[in-house]
C-alpha cells in the first residue's frame, strides 16, 4: 500500500524502494522539488515550504519594481535562513534585470551591524535578511538609529513557522529599553509567513507576545508548543494518506497500484478539516501553501495582511488583501533608487542637473524648454491684447511740435514791426 514517515529519514533510500514496489511514499518534512519522473510516488507534505517563500519573494519585489536587493544571510541561524539565501536568484530580463548583492555574515554579540546597513545603502533600498528573529532586532534597531527606517529603506524577513524557541520571537516587544526604537523600526518590515487562522487574526502579534513571556525563563528548553506545526503536517501525512487509499478502494482501484493513486493526488486540493485546514499537492508531489506577507503597522505597530500569494490559484501573482499604512507622508513603493542615487543615504543631497540620469535629465530638459515657450506665448499674447485696446494713445511723432521756416506767423512779424516803427516816430533828441 505505501509508506507513511513523520520524520527526518533517507529520502533517497525511501524513493528507491516506492518506485521498485510502486507503492506510495509520503513524508512530513520538507525537502528539494524533484523531477517527477525521478519518484513518481514519492510525496513530500510538509507546510514549511522553502520554495513557496522564494516565489513569494520573488513577486513582492518584482510586482513593486525592486530590482536592486541586498540580502543578508546570519550563518548561525537555522538551516532554513541559508536555504532560501541560496535560491534566491537575480530575475528579469533587459533593463528590468534584477541585481542581488549577497553578504554572510555569524552575526554575534559583538557584531557591529551598523558597517553592513552603511555597505546596504551604498547598493540598495531593499534589505531581505534571513536569519533568527532576534538578530533581527538588533538590526532594526541599528537602522532606526542610523535613520533608516524614514521610509526610503524596505527591509523584508521572513518566519519559517511559528517556534519562538528556534526561530525566535518576531515582534519588537522584548520588554527592553529600545522597546520604543524598535517599535518605530518596525514599521519599515514585512514578514512573509505561511498563512494560518492564527497569522490572520487581529491580534496575532499579541497573542504571540503573550505565549512567549510565559515561558522566557524557560527559553533553552523546547516547548510542545514550539512543534505543533510539526504535529500538524504529521497528522496531516497519515490523514492525507488514510483519505487516498479509501477513495481507491471506493473506487475499485488496485490498493498496490503506487503510480495510479499518485495521479490521483497530483494538482489537487484535500480537505482534511479544521485542525490541518486545505492541503494543495502540486504538479511536484509537493505540499504548497498559502503564503502570507504582513507589515507591522498602526498605533500599537501589529502585524496586518497585506498580500497573499495562494497554491492553488487561477492568477498568478501576489493578491492585496489590506492597503498599506506606509511611513507617514511618505508614498508607496518607495522608489528603487533614489534620483541622486544610492549616495543619498536620508536623501538631503540636493541633485544637480549631472547627477540625475540620462531619461532624468532629458525630460528636465524637455519641461524646461515648454516652459519657456509657454511663457513666451503668454507674454506675446499679452501684448497683442493691449495694442488693440490702447487706441486713444498718441505716437511719438504726434507729441512733437512742427520747427518754423521762413514763413513766420502775422503775429510775430507785427510784434517785430511795432517797435521799430514807434521809433522812426520819436524826435532825435530823446535818444
Amino acid at each position: 500500500m505505501g509508506l507513511a514517515q513523520t520524520g527526518c529519514v533517507d529520502g533517497s533510500t525511501l524513493h528507491f524502494l516506492a518506485v521498485q514496489w510502486n507503492i506510495l511514499s509520503l513524508t512530513s518534512v520538507d525537502s528539494p522539488k524533484d523531477a517527477k519522473g525521478s519518484a513518481p510516488t514519492s510525496f513530500c507534505l510538509a507546510s514549511m515550504s522553502i520554495s513557496a517563500y522564494v516565489k513569494t519573494l520573488a513577486s513582492f519585489f518584482s510586482q513593486f519594481h525592486f530590482d536592486t536587493l541586498y540580502a543578508l544571510l546570519d550563518t548561525s541561524s537555522p538551516g532554513a535562513y541559508r536555504t532560501v539565501f541560496e535560491k534566491m536568484t537575480p530575475s528579469g530580463e533587459g533593463l528590468r534585470q534584477q541585481t542581488i548583492t549577497k553578504t554572510r555574515v555569524n552575526i554575534t554579540q559583538q557584531t557591529h551591524l551598523e558597517p553592513l546597513l552603511l555597505t546596504f545603502s551604498r547598493v540598495s533600498r531593499v534589505l531581505l535578511f534571513l536569519g533568527h528573529a532576534t538578530k533581527l532586532r538588533r538590526l532594526m534597531v541599528s537602522a532606526y538609529q542610523l535613520n533608516m527606517t524614514n521610509g526610503h529603506y524596505v527591509y523584508v524577513a521572513i518566519e519559517p513557522m511559528n517556534a519562538p524557541q528556534r526561530f525566535g520571537l518576531m515582534d519588537w516587544r522584548y520588554n527592553r529599553s529600545d522597546d520604543e526604537q524598535a517599535r518605530l523600526a518596525f514599521k519599515s518590515l514585512f514578514v512573509v509567513e505561511l498563512l494560518t487562522l492564527e497569522s490572520m487574526a487581529p491580534n496575532h502579534s499579541t497573542a504571540a507576545f503573550a505565549e512567549f513571556q510565559a515561558r522566557l525563563s524557560h527559553y533553552n528548553d523546547t516547548k510542545s508548543s514550539d512543534i505543533n506545526h510539526v504535529n500538524r503536517d504529521c497528522y496531516a501525512t497519515v490523514m492525507l494518506f488514510g483519505q487516498v487509499v479509501m477513495e481507491s478502494h471506493a473506487n475499485g482501484a488496485a490498493l498496490t497500484d503506487g503510480q495510479a493513486m499518485s495521479k490521483q493526488m497530483r494538482n489537487r486540493t484535500f480537505h482534511l478539516g479544521k485542525y490541518v485546514g486545505d492541503v494543495f499537492i502540486d504538479a511536484y508531489n509537493q505540499r504548497t501553501p498559502d503564503v502570507l506577507l504582513t507589515h507591522f503597522e498602526g498605533p500599537d505597530t501589529v502585524r496586518k495582511p497585506f498580500l497573499v500569494l495562494y497554491a492553488n490559484s487561477s492568477a498568478s501573482g501576489l493578491h492585496q488583501i489590506n492597503p498599506i499604512e506606509w511611513i507617514e507622508r511618505e508614498a508607496w513603493p518607495p522608489p528603487n533608487q533614489p534620483p541622486c542615487g544610492y549616495g543619498d543615504r536620508d536623501g538631503s543631497i540636493l541633485c544637480n542637473l549631472t547627477t540625475i540620469r540620462g531619461w532624468e535629465y532629458s525630460i528636465a530638459i524637455s519641461g524646461s524648454l515648454l516652459a519657456v515657450i509657454g511663457a513666451v506665448h503668454i507674454v506675446l499674447g499679452q501684448m497683442r491684447r493691449e495694442n488693440k485696446q490702447l487706441w486713444w494713445k498718441l505716437a511719438e511723432n504726434q507729441l512733437t511740435l512742427p520747427l518754423q521756416t521762413k514763413q513766420q506767423s502775422f503775429l510775430h512779424r507785427s510784434l517785430w514791426l511795432f517797435p521799430r516803427a514807434m521809433k522812426s516816430c520819436l524826435p532825435l533828441s530823446d535818444f
